[in-house]
């Protein structure tokens, strides 16, 4: 009776700080969209600024130069405030995510009928993946938290069997656009995630109920391709 409860609520808890973290989300992608605007705005003032010198047009210089400073101090106040929402929401999501992953991993209960904690898929997990301005740490730890539920559950490790592979053919170096080293080594990340979770479900779920042949066929050839 009691550690029901105690789950059961600690599931609200969750829910409502998900809520927030949207919110806030959705206010970092409106301070992304106004930082580059801002930053577009330094490159188009640089170039002006420069015909007008070449010109001999240096009243109109002047007042490129006074536009150039409100930008830059627009851009400074943004940048800041983006910082501290970025790290409030993170630090939010991570915990969460961390508490969810926990409950999975030493739960004893069965999820189908562990009604709060089975919610936590569809209510906080699947929807932290599709947040705006998503933080590539939060994103694997996203994965994270949805991998070790589809250890326990095979249904949903059935139902994100292909965004796995999906996932796992992004590191291939064929499918590879060119791109910088730390985005690169996010993709290693995420992918070292997904393949525990597949070589898991593949030893948890095979057999006559779980996953079948080509499923565990796909894990396999997904496994033996990537780069690690």
């Amino acid at each position: 009776g009691a550690p029901e409860a105690d789950a059961s609520g600690s599931g609200d808890d969750e829910a409502g700080e998900g809520q927030f973290a949207t919110r806030l989300s959705n206010r970092l992608q409106e301070l992304n969209d106004a930082i580059e605007e801002r930053l577009q705005r330094r490159t188009a003032f640089v170039a002006q600024k420069k015909k007008a010198i070449a010109n001999e047009e240096f009243i109109q210089a002047q007042r490129i130069k006074e536009a150039t400073t409100k930008n830059d101090t627009e851009l400074a106040h943004l940048e800041k405030e983006h910082l501290q929402l970025k790290a409030e929401r993170d630090g939010i999501l991570l915990r969460v995510l961390a508490i969810i992953r926990s409950m999975l991993r030493w739960s004893g209960s069965d999820l189908q009928k562990d009604p709060a904690l089975f919610g936590t898929l569809e209510r906080i997990m699947r929807p932290v993946v599709s947040l705006p301005a998503l933080s590539e740490n939060v994103e694997v730890a996203a994965i994270a938290a949805i991998s070790t539920f589809c250890v326990r559950d095979v249904v949903s490790a059935q139902t994100h069997w292909s965004l796995f592979l999906e996932l796992m053919r992004a590191i291939r170096p064929e499918n590879q656009p060119p791109m910088d080293s730390k985005y690169k080594q996010h993709l290693m990340n995420r992918s070292a995630v997904v393949a525990s979770a597949l070589a898991d479900c593949a030893l948890v779920h095979s057999g006559s109920n779980g996953l079948d042949r080509d499923e565990i066929m796909s894990a396999a050839h997904a496994l033996g391709a990537v780069p690690f």
